[in-house]
């Protein structure tokens, strides 16, 4: 990835410049080096901004990535801000299931801060067409309502159920 990042920046190639780096941000995430991860995705983002598609999906999944790492690194205001804002860019653009998976790091981002009300209400997506989204979602509801005192089984049920077997 590096080696094509080169490329593309020798090149000017400024979108495959963005969608590189945001690929090398997962792959450093992925590995557990969220620092690194984080500067890369904020250094896509920035490449998104200049080609002016940050209002869009493509932009909208940067900024997702952005607030998750934000949060990974106790970022939590700037993770709250990013998630919010690819939130609203995907329930605009009717993105289902983005706008679930932006919306679950939310809710995780506010049950580390303790915010249970407000993680309850960001469970409140429409369901997402992939399974193991929804099941995600689930597994987040359930934990929201053990941390309220409840036993959470029914939504961890629905998560099981959601999953599958695998």
């Amino acid at each position: 990835l590096q080696h094509a990042i080169d490329n593309a920046s020798a090149l000017g190639d400024l979108a495959e410049l963005a969608t590189l780096t945001s690929n090398r941000a997962t792959v450093k995430g992925n590995l557990g080096q969220v620092a690194e991860a984080l500067a890369l995705a904020e250094q896509s983002l920035a490449l998104q901004d200049q080609l002016g598609a940050t209002n869009g999906p493509e932009g909208a999944v940067v900024m997702t990535y952005v607030g998750l790492y934000c949060a990974a690194v106790g970022r939590y205001g700037d993770a709250l801000e990013r998630l919010d804002a690819a939130i609203a860019c995907f329930e605009r653009d009717k993105q289902a299931l983005w706008t679930a998976v932006a919306s679950n790091h939310k809710v995780q981002v506010l049950l580390d801060l303790g915010q249970l009300a407000r993680a309850r209400q960001a469970l409140a997506y429409a369901p997402p067409p992939i399974g193991h989204v929804r099941a995600r979602g689930a597994m987040l509801a359930a934990r929201v309502e053990r941390a309220l005192g409840h036993s959470g089984h029914e939504a961890m049920a629905l998560a099981h159920a959601e999953h599958g077997p695998a």
